[in-house]
């Protein structure tokens, strides 16, 4: 592991891991409904900026109006 990997790991029962991978995807918990206050990445990266989003939100809003 290169010292700027970041992993996150889940933890589950071996069904719902071959369920996972049988879906491509994962289910986490509300953050705040976590007891463990390193149990969740304080900070998360997204790949899109808030501009982006807004006007995306636009878009649809106008679509469904």
């Amino acid at each position: 592991m290169h010292s700027n990997d970041i992993r996150f790991y889940k933890y589950m029962s071996p069904e719902s891991a071959i369920a996972s991978l049988a879906s491509g995807a994962m289910r986490w918990p509300i953050p705040k409904l976590l007891n463990d206050p390193f149990e969740f990445p304080v900070s998360m990266d997204f790949k899109f900026t808030g501009e982006k989003i807004a006007n995306a939100l636009t878009k649809k809003f106008v679509t469904m109006a």
